[in-house]
């Protein structure tokens, strides 16, 4: 794989990936299993060869391939840069010709380094999970400094169903406040080592789609297609960042701002 960074608008940057069909193969076969026992008019479901397949589905197949693949590819090239992209990832100019090569953008904000406060100091005193899970985010957000790009909250509020809304107003300010939460996790994730792997997302999935009467590979796709899959990981590993830190509350070798600061 080959990435380049450019700087764009806002804030924002844009990385251009080419990726050799060997790299993503295996990816592309595993959308178009997938897609086997789609309905195809003069098969059975399940019966049509992957050549007619390609064919009757080939748009389906590739946006979701483009969304798991680019999305996978651009992880990569962030970690390889030492980096990390704050909110979602916008992908474009997606260039695909199976067995052959793919190239696209992403466009990102890069998260921003935060002074993480001594995470073994977090004082919890509420009785259920719930009440400690909402003490130990007020407490990271009242003792974690700095503000976060503009540019992320403005996307917070037009995800949350409020475009209109300004810097100092009252959907401006809860925004912030979600995004810098997510960041502080995040950045303890990193340090942490901590991440929700595939299995992770799979049950997750498993979950949702059980209880909205979806069968998983439909949630998969419609997530693939709405840019939810990035907002489902870093929602497990909040979650799981959470839970380490009330697990660790009060204990050594709890998170500190020399670890985790200390890091370029």
């Amino acid at each position: 794989m080959k990435h380049d960074l450019k700087d764009a608008e806002d804030g924002c940057k844009v990385l251009d990936i080419a990726a050799d069909w060997a790299e993503v193969a295996a990816e592309y076969d595993n959308v178009l299993a997938e897609f086997g026992n789609a309905a195809v008019p003069g098969f059975r479901p399940g019966r049509a060869p992957r050549a007619v397949v390609e064919r009757f589905l080939g748009r389906q197949i590739r946006n979701a391939f483009a969304a798991r693949s680019g999305r996978q590819l651009v992880r990569e090239a962030l970690r390889e840069r030492n980096m990390r992209a704050a909110g979602p990832i916008a992908l474009g100019d997606i260039q695909l010709d199976p067995r052959s090569a793919f190239s696209f953008t992403a466009e990102f904000i890069p998260a921003p380094r935060l002074d993480l406060p001594d995470c073994a100091a977090l004082p919890l005193a509420g009785a259920s999970d719930a009440e400690r899970r909402d003490e130990a985010s007020e407490w990271l957000l009242a003792h974690t400094p700095g503000e976060v790009p503009p540019a992320l909250v403005r996307q917070e509020c037009e995800r949350a169903g409020e475009p209109g809304a300004g810097p100092g107003c009252e959907a401006w300010l809860a925004a912030a406040r979600r995004v810098k939460l997510g960041l502080i996790l995040d950045q303890v994730a990193e340090a942490e080592g901590i991440d929700a792997d595939q299995r992770d997302v799979d049950a997750r999935i498993r979950t949702v789609a059980a209880e909205h009467g979806m069968r998983p590979d439909e949630l998969r796709r419609k997530l693939e297609r709405e840019d939810g899959m990035d907002r489902l990981r870093s929602l497990l590993r909040s979650e799981q960042t959470l839970d380490y830190l009330l697990s660790r509350a009060g204990g050594q070798g709890g998170v500190t701002e020399k670890q985790v600061g200390g890091r370029d």
